[in-house]
């Protein structure tokens, strides 16, 4: 489970980690070289990440951006499907430090530039991370540099277009490396403790929910594993500090818990408020809607497939039946470097017992992307966790995880030398089933060029005993692998890093967008059909309401209507009032015929909206026409209308219910009336001018959004609080 214990381990701790030293500044400097070798074009702003990372992440992140210019910390918008809440759980991350630095870089410089510093600096950050974890474990300088490449190369690199994905792999070796801190006991006060769980949370908050509680499933075993092998054999003041550790770890994972839950409650209770009434055979009407029934999932094809894809698709790029279902998938594979070190490095039984963690999760995570063969589908079924991703390919990235831990234990466990022999024949039994598998699948040449280079240097490595050319060699491997991942999109054009040419001046676009979002006209733009369109921004640069817009997380009624005519308003005084009939569930056969049945009724008359019962004052007004909205300013939280009417009236505010919402008029308190089942309404009970105020103020949201930085203040105050009670200790010469 674990490397021999150096001095380095032993004082290893988060102060080094943050040191400013000569070698952590290359490190630095290395991995933003190698960043910059990959994505030049997107930082220089001819070029921009796509897929969700552009349509989802991006987009919001202008929204966000945008808003807070404007003097608003938006809890809604209304700029897209007549209202949605912001905060889901795909959103939180925006109100966390890291991203709100960028943020406010964005008010200086074009956001898609901030953006891509932002995707580099995440990447860094899980480099540096890979880094740190395994010097903690005992791994030289340059043996540890070549594991955190090889992390960055197989697992972040690849990934930009799902930005939530670099954000929660990059975090799993802090992770790890917190609870190796623990361990050890280089973390004694709990505060300290509870400090770094919240600095955990508000990073992983920008990450994938199903990744992020699979890299803690996986952080607890592994914890649980170095605890168990250094608990037997262990003195009693070892099993003391051990002890202390691990229950470290406890606190340390019931407060990221604890805390992660309250940042994504939110979005959560958002959605479940949407679907109550459905029982859970929900079809999606468009594919930027999420389903409650079970869909399909997306898997290799067979074993053979998922190894092949595990270690680099373009072994299979002349087979049309393979590639068909390589390609599909996302993972670029781990690359010929990391599977012949360690393949062809001696499985020693020392060494062996303390690999026993990342060869487990090596097949377990190769027959999780083969979920649909094999019966494997049913024991997910049966798992809470693994259930709720579709997406079972992405498997492939743990296996490149688990072979770079095992690379840099089998490099730190290397003996100095070997014999030209015995190096010749690792490497011969190695290239053997290569080469069978290169002919069976008739492999490009290419192939064989990047092998036979990779077998070669390692070899050499294997010979020499001078320290300086091993440890060049080794970095000639880091490069060879970087070249082999650089040449990727020329055999596979759809591998090509998520990296959109600017070919249509999008990136001056952005520049020139409208940055306030206050809403001034009773405009809304409308669109047809179901349509399958996430980049249609005009919204986002004009900042003009749109019926349409990406949100799959958004009230499932609404997709019924959205095409309808009466959603150019924003909002209108009713024609008259229809009373709710009150569809229930239990009558119809399905929950698609259910909504398209609240839909129904919704676009039969939608001027004259669907009230409660006790809401109903009847079938007409007299004037309804000739009242008015004479001033509209809307912004994330709040709307305001200067309104005229010569009697009682129905005033509709075409904006998607929600608890947290409130309503004034002329400043009082007012009942907040649901309107055509799904939107907000206010009556006006007396004609005259009024100013009609909405207000969104969702105090639970806004609790657990500011609940970790309750608890890193607190943190801050007993750390301080404890280095004055030392400073006064020290000052009469007592020790702390």
């Amino acid at each position: 489970m674990e490397m021999k214990i150096s001095k380095y381990q032993r004082s290893y701790g988060w102060k080094c980690c943050n040191s400013l030293d000569f070698g952590s500044v290359a490190i630095v400097i290395f991995f933003l070289l190698l960043h910059f070798t990959f994505f030049n074009a997107n930082i220089f702003g001819k070029s921009y990440t796509g897929w969700d990372t552009h349509d989802w992440s991006f987009v919001n992140f202008v929204y966000f951006s945008d808003a807070l210019r404007s003097g608003s910390v938006p809890l809604w918008t209304h700029f897209i499907q007549s209202g949605n809440f912001f905060p889901s759980f795909n959103n939180v991350g925006l109100y966390t430090p890291f991203q709100l630095i960028f943020i406010v870089i964005a008010w200086v410089i074009n956001p898609l530039q901030s953006y891509e510093f932002m995707i580099q600096a995440a990447m860094l950050v899980g480099a540096l991370g890979a880094y740190s974890l395994f010097r903690a474990q005992g791994a030289g300088r340059v043996v540890a540099l070549f594991g955190a490449a090889a992390f960055d190369l197989t697992v972040q690199l690849p990934i930009p277009g799902q930005m939530v994905f670099v954000f929660s792999f990059g975090s799993l070796p802090w992770l790890l490396l917190g609870c190796l801190n623990f361990i050890q006991g280089n973390s004694r006060r709990a505060y300290v403790v509870i400090f770094q769980a919240v600095c955990f949370v508000l990073y992983i908050a920008s990450g994938y929910l199903w990744l992020n509680i699979v890299n803690l499933i996986i952080a607890f075993l592994f914890a649980g594993g170095i605890y168990l092998s250094r608990v037997r054999g262990a003195s009693a003041e070892q099993r003391i500090v051990l002890r202390r550790g691990i229950l470290n770890v406890g606190l340390f994972f019931l407060v990221i818990g604890v805390l992660y839950a309250g940042l994504i409650l939110p979005g959560i209770i958002n959605l479940s408020s949407y679907y109550e009434k459905f029982h859970g055979d929900f079809v999606a009407p468009d594919p930027r809607l999420r389903s409650l029934s079970p869909t399909a999932n997306f898997s290799y094809n067979s074993i053979f497939h998922a190894v092949v894809a595990a270690i680099d698709p373009r072994i299979a790029a002349n087979d049309p039946i393979w590639m068909a279902d390589i390609q599909a998938a996302w993972p670029y594979g781990a690359g010929w470097v990391l599977w012949i070190v360690v393949l062809a490095t001696p499985w020693t039984r020392k060494v062996f017992s303390g690999q026993n963690f990342w060869l487990i999760l090596l097949f377990v995570a190769l027959l999780y992307s083969t979920g649909n063969r094999y019966g494997i589908h049913n024991i997910i079924a049966l798992v809470p966790v693994l259930k709720a991703n579709r997406w079972w390919f992405v498997g492939g990235y743990y296996c490149s995880i688990a072979l770079c831990m095992l690379a840099v234990l089998k490099l730190n466990a290397l003996s100095a030398s070997a014999t030209f022999r015995q190096a010749a024949s690792r490497i011969c039994l190695v290239l053997v089933p290569i080469a069978a598998i290169f002919i069976a699948l008739d492999t490009p040449i290419e192939q064989y060029h990047v092998v036979a280079e990779i077998a070669f240097l390692f070899w050499l490595m294997n010979v020499v005993s001078d320290r300086l050319l091993r440890n060049v060699l080794l970095m000639g491997l880091v490069c060879a692998s970087a070249l082999s991942f650089l040449e990727m999109s020329k055999t596979i054009p759809t591998h090509n890093y998520s990296r959109i040419p600017d070919a249509s001046g999008y990136v001056d676009k952005m520049a020139r967008r409208k940055v306030n979002v206050e809403i001034t006209e009773n405009f809304r733009k409308l669109s047809t059909a179901h349509d399958y369109v996430f980049d249609d921004e005009g919204w986002l640069l004009e900042k003009v309401p749109f019926a349409h817009g990406y949100n799959h997380l958004s009230n499932p009624i609404y997709w019924y209507v959205k095409n309808d005519a009466f959603l150019s308003k924003i909002a209108f005084f009713a024609q008259g009032e229809r009373v709710d009939k009150k569809l229930n569930r239990r009558d119809f056969p399905s929950d698609n015929a259910y909504a398209e049945a609240l839909g129904q009724q919704i676009s039969l008359s939608p001027l004259y909206p669907i009230v409660d019962a006790a809401n109903y004052h009847g079938t007409a007004y007299a004037d309804a026409k000739s009242g008015r909205i004479d001033k509209i300013s809307i912004y994330p939280n709040s709307a305001k209308m200067t309104v005229v009417t010569n009697s009682p009236a129905l005033l509709v505010f075409n904006n998607v219910s929600y608890a947290g919402w409130r309503a004034y008029i002329d400043g009082k308190p007012v009942e907040l009336i649901s309107t055509n089942l799904i939107f907000q309404g206010v009556w006006i009970p007396v004609g005259g001018t009024h100013t009609v105020e909405f207000v969104f103020r969702p105090y639970f949201t806004i609790f657990m959004l500011a609940l970790p930085y309750f608890v890193w203040l607190l943190c801050a105050l007993l750390f301080l609080r404890r280095r004055a009670l030392n400073e006064r200790l020290s000052s009469v010469g007592v020790g702390a």
